[in-house]
């Protein structure tokens, strides 16, 4: 279902007032925003091109690079049908496929004018040199002031079945009784799960590319967090990291080209368990639960009633709800395990899952202590 997005404003008699929502041509200007600060939609991404008119006709509303030299195609979705947006986008997708370097360079010089290069735009927004090799992926974003049902089926099913990297958002325009404006963005996908299903599941052309020649370590998991500049973050993420030495009998790591990632790991490789992975994230370090993934088989957790008991431990965490769906890998923001005891509280579930799965597989190798 789409999301609602309400708003309170809190008065001068601290009563809470709600804003109304409202329309006012949003999408019609949504366009023009976008284009004079593309971070209001993500961050890390430099407009290229604006109304990219296209070899076989139609025009692309924003072309955009990321930080990798990989493109994201930003598409309005304004009084498009359903079907006309989702096909039309991958539509676009399919030409961008193919975009010369050269191409590339040719579509950023019609929007940044003569006066600045691409070379020149990439090292002004990230502070780093253009990628020798561009466009290796691209993704896609669909953007409206509201994603009908049946839109939104077809990108979930795009996305979680075949790792399509495709994602919509809705930003949506609402108005307090004192006349203030204010405009809340709301991803119909997590981004962070949109990237996963796309490197694990989809035919991306980064599948092999985006991978390090080496996997992360303790020392370059930990610098690439410290590039955030969070200590919250940071004392977290060591703190699951000690915990993981101490319960766990080896500490693995993902070779992901932008997010670092550790896992900590027990058991043999046939049935081995791991009921958590921090990455560094993009916008926020993150801890993953993989209660979809191969780390979440390991008896007792081979079954949904006792996933979904440890799912259950977690929401009782005040201030922390992870979504009851055992095909997926909700997360928890780093930040959020920092307030109070949530982070002791956390680790005290991470404990009792451990010490579940050595049960099980005590049982299952006929050496549980005998009952008299």
């Amino acid at each position: 279902m789409p999301q609602e997005v309400r708003l309170w404003c809190i008065g001068n008699d601290d009563r809470l007032l709600e804003c109304a929502q409202g329309s006012l041509n949003l999408e019609a200007r949504l366009e023009e925003w976008l284009a004079r600060d593309i971070s209001i939609l993500a961050d890390d991404l430099l407009v290229i091109g604006r109304q990219v008119e296209m070899a076989f006709g139609g025009r692309i509303d924003l072309l955009c690079m990321e930080r990798t030299g990989d493109l994201v195609i930003v598409e309005l979705k304004r009084d498009k049908t359903p079907r006309e947006i989702t096909a039309q986008t991958l539509d676009y997708a399919s030409w961008v496929n193919d975009l010369s370097r050269d191409a590339i360079a040719s579509i950023a010089a019609q929007y940044l004018g003569s006066a600045t290069s691409l070379d020149e735009a990439f090292k002004q927004s990230f502070d780093e040199e253009l990628p020798d090799t561009l466009n290796d992926d691209h993704r896609m974003l669909i953007v409206a002031s509201k994603i009908d049902a049946s839109s939104e089926r077809i990108i979930k099913y795009l996305s979680s079945k075949y790792g399509v990297n495709i994602n919509a958002v809705t930003f949506h325009y609402l108005k307090s009784d004192e006349g203030k404006e204010f405009m809340a963005r709301v991803f119909l996908i997590d981004p962070s799960d949109v990237e996963y299903q796309a490197l694990t599941k989809g035919p991306s052309k980064r599948t092999g590319a985006a991978r390090r020649s080496h996997p992360w370590d303790e020392d370059s998991f930990f610098a690439k967090l410290a590039e955030r500049g969070s200590e919250s973050e940071t004392r977290i993420a060591r703190a699951l990291f000690a915990w993981g030495s101490e319960h766990m009998n080896r500490m693995d790591y993902g070779s992901g080209m932008r997010m670092a990632s550790f896992m900590p790991v027990d058991g043999p490789s046939d049935a081995w368990f791991s009921p958590f992975r921090v990455f560094t994230g993009y916008r926020a370090a993150y801890v993953e639960i993989p209660l979809g993934g191969p780390g979440m088989q390991a008896p007792p957790f081979d079954n949904p009633d006792r996933k979904l008991q440890l799912v259950a431990s977690i929401n009782s965490i005040p201030g922390v709800r992870i979504a009851e769906d055992l095909g997926r890998f909700p997360s928890i923001d780093l930040v959020k395990l920092a307030e109070g005891d949530r982070l002791a509280r956390f680790l005290e579930v991470m404990t009792w899952a451990v010490e579940e799965v050595k049960k099980g597989t005590e049982k299952m190798q006929g050496t549980e202590p005998a009952v008299s």
